[in-house]
């Protein structure tokens, strides 16, 4: 398992993706937010939809180490918040962990996750799943921006 500040760039993989026939499909992204109670709160119980979990990183960025999804985002999200067993647990005790969530209908759901898991191959994946129809699903921003006053 290899780790880096930024676990590995998606820019050339979304590069790839850009050049061929994906579908682009816009999410409304939650987060990133720290996985805690307070925060989870914000998603709707029974929520399906995908998720990320994500790291802050020294170049001021969120970079993803688990996709996942499930058809209630609030109660699975809360057992990652709980869990420290395998590949997942090893990542959020490594520092701090945030999570980004998008609703996506359950018919949806499991394209959706694949095609988050090539776009940005999280470490904590073992697995590397081919779309059924390949689309491009819109990211969360993965990095801090200063807002305008």
């Amino acid at each position: 398992m290899q780790l880096s500040d930024d676990y590995s760039s998606p820019l050339s993989r979304f590069a790839q993706i850009c050049s061929s026939n994906f579908i682009p499909l816009r999410l409304g992204w939650l987060g990133p937010l720290v996985l805690s109670s307070r925060h989870l709160e914000l998603i709707p119980g029974e929520l399906p939809g995908v998720y990320l979990l994500q790291h802050f990183s020294a170049s001021s960025s969120f970079p993803a180490f688990y996709v996942g999804q499930s058809r209630d985002l609030r109660r699975r999200l809360a057992e990652h918040g709980r869990s420290r067993a395998g590949g997942v647990g090893f990542f959020r005790s490594l520092r701090t962990t945030y999570f980004s969530a998008a609703h996506v209908l359950p018919l949806q759901l499991d394209n959706v996750e694949r095609s988050l898991i090539r776009l940005l191959a999280p470490p904590a994946n073992d697995r590397m799943p081919q779309p059924e129809t390949p689309i491009l699903p819109i990211l969360p921003p993965f990095g801090l921006f200063q807002q305008e006053p």
